[in-house]
């Protein structure tokens, strides 16, 4: 799926075994956080969006057990991009600069 402005993601990515202790990493690093810069910026974790490209949020349902990523690509302050995963996800999760069994996030 390309990521595209969208008031609402229309197609949603589902895990449902994630395990960071067990070493899985999500890998966002093939994506240019920022479409309006040349090169290829990383995202940055943020509470909510403040219409600024290249910003990640999550959002933990308890009702659900499930948390949701959505990036901004475009600074509009809308998600373009979403994934579900099980569990209470933090953007602190893993230390990636230590080797290849750590698990955790990839910016």
């Amino acid at each position: 799926m390309g990521l595209s402005s969208l008031a609402q993601a229309k197609d949603l990515d589902t895990i449902l075994d994630l395990n960071f202790a067990a070493g899985d990493r999500i890998d966002l690093s093939g994506i240019d956080a920022n479409s309006a810069l040349a090169g290829d910026q990383a995202f940055v974790f943020v509470g909510v969006f403040t219409s600024v490209a290249g910003q990640a949020t999550l959002a933990y349902s308890a009702s659900a057990n499930t948390t949701t990523l959505t990036l901004d690509v475009d600074g509009d302050g809308r998600g373009d991009y979403q994934l579900i995963m099980n569990g209470n996800q933090s953007g602190t999760t893993g230390d990636l600069s230590t080797g290849v069994g750590d698990g955790g996030w990839v910016l």
